[in-house]
């Protein structure tokens, strides 16, 4: 019983002490809060501290308003961003003016938010213009501008400032040519035709300077892959006489074109040519191919040359009766063959001669200057000794050899010494003259 009053007694004096310190932090509190009063009702309502407190007020509102910009832009991240190689795009009557000076590209860098820099990255519609529709003929300095950014994004362009020169385009008649591209690209076996426009000519408009240049203007036909007759709009070009291609307005600017592809061909006869020497004593008896003719494909123009196809057979290695598998070469120009090689069968026989008598002979080479002249020779016919077996040289008379004479190089009249040559139809015997020079007399 006694310690819980004691208990209670030590509560009610805490509770004492406690409420005798609050009521002295009031007090003190109330006197310094009467004080503050005292002096502010002193200074706002007295004459000579109210014009300082009203500049004091006056710059604080100021400077309420303005740091919000200022404080706003503490959050803001900027930077500077480059985009390179953009396109120029220039507004002009083109119908009117020639336009030089103004660069294809330009670096443009931007300065700004990271966002907005990132927006029109993204975006990717970044336009630099040159505004030339106020100008008139002439040289002009002006300013390329920047489109399509946010007004708060500030953009520089390295040589903004560009002279720009403005020349009247007027008009010219030029022939139509044309070039066939990606012939690369089409069966080569295709011959293709002279092609038909609508038009053979057409007009082209750009400034007297640039017309002199033109020296030809061509449609350009794409042939890939064409396997057949085609009609096409091909694009139109002009160039200058290095083949460079102009910028110019040509109207129309593509022309409808007919094409005819045809697939040339012909069928020669497949002729064997003995190539080196068979040993003493031995000659080829017979020869039989597994083709006796080719059908060749090529240019038409290709093919109006050709008249047979040679097949060469190596026979310095041969002493008895074998088969070989030879390749067929192609002459330049033609694209291909319905066979690329042949079997030749070839039996070996004992060489013999036949002497051919009294075969005139044939000039070649004959300059122009010699047209209306007398030309002989001395002697004016010649004797060929044929070497091969019995079998091939019964079948050998004077109508299958020539012998020729080269007159290149001579032009006057008098005697030049010539040499001869002489050649068969048939290619796997030998053809020897008496002499291999003869003497050639020019007259009136």
């Amino acid at each position: 019983m006694i310690r819980r009053r004691k208990k209670k007694e030590d509560r009610k004096e805490i509770k004492e002490n406690f409420f005798e310190q609050y009521s002295k932090v009031e007090q003190a509190f109330s006197r310094f809060y009467k004080w503050i009063s005292v002096w502010t009702d002193r200074i706002l309502f007295s004459q000579r501290y109210g014009k300082a407190v009203a500049l004091l007020l006056a710059i604080l509102v100021y400077a309420v308003v303005n740091i919000s910009d200022d404080a706003s832009s503490l959050f803001e991240t900027r930077q500077v961003y480059t985009f390179y190689s953009q396109p120029v795009t220039v507004l002009v009557n083109e119908e009117t003016y020639e336009v030089s000076g103004v660069p294809e590209t330009v670096d443009v860098q931007l300065q700004g938010d990271i966002n907005d820099l990132q927006m029109i990255r993204q975006q990717n519609n970044l336009n630099v213009v040159a505004d030339l529709r106020q100008l008139g003929e002439g040289s002009s300095e002006i300013q390329l501008e920047v489109k399509n950014i946010p007004s708060r994004v500030v953009a520089f362009i390295e040589s903004g400032n560009v002279n720009v020169v403005l020349k009247k385009k007027v008009t010219k008649t030029y022939t139509l040519g044309y070039d066939y591209v990606n012939l690369a690209q089409m069966d080569a076996t295709y011959d293709l035709g002279e092609p038909q426009f609508d038009s053979d000519t057409v007009n082209v408009r750009a400034s007297e300077d640039t017309l002199k240049q033109v020296s030809y203007v061509k449609a350009l036909i794409d042939v890939k892959n064409v396997n057949g007759d085609f009609e096409v709009d091909a694009p139109l070009a002009a160039y200058n006489e290095k083949g460079e291609k102009l910028d110019v307005d040509i109207i129309p600017d593509v022309m409808h074109t007919k094409v005819t592809v045809t697939r040339p061909k012909k069928t020669v006869p497949i002729q064997i040519v003995a190539v080196g020497s068979m040993e003493d004593g031995l000659a080829i008896e017979t020869c039989t191919a597994s083709l006796n003719e080719i059908t060749l494909y090529g240019k038409q123009s290709v093919l109006d040359k050709i008249d047979q196809i040679e097949v060469s057979l190596p026979v310095s290695g041969i002493n008895s009766n074998r088969t070989l598998n030879m390749p067929i070469t192609l002459p330049s120009g033609v694209t291909s063959a319905d066979a690329n090689q042949i079997s030749i069968r070839v039996t070996v026989g004992k060489e013999t001669s036949k002497k051919i008598e009294n075969i005139s002979i044939q000039f070649t080479n004959q300059a122009k200057e010699l047209d209306g002249k007398q030309i002989t020779t001395n002697p004016k016919n010649v004797d060929v000794t044929v070497y091969g077996s019995e079998e091939m040289l019964q079948n050998i008379d004077k109508e299958d050899i020539i012998v020729t004479a080269d007159l290149k190089g001579i032009s006057t009249n008098g005697e030049s010494k010539v040499t001869l040559k002489v050649t068969g139809k048939n290619r796997l015997v030998n053809y020897q003259l008496a002499s291999n020079e003869v003497t050639v007399t020019v007259s009136n």
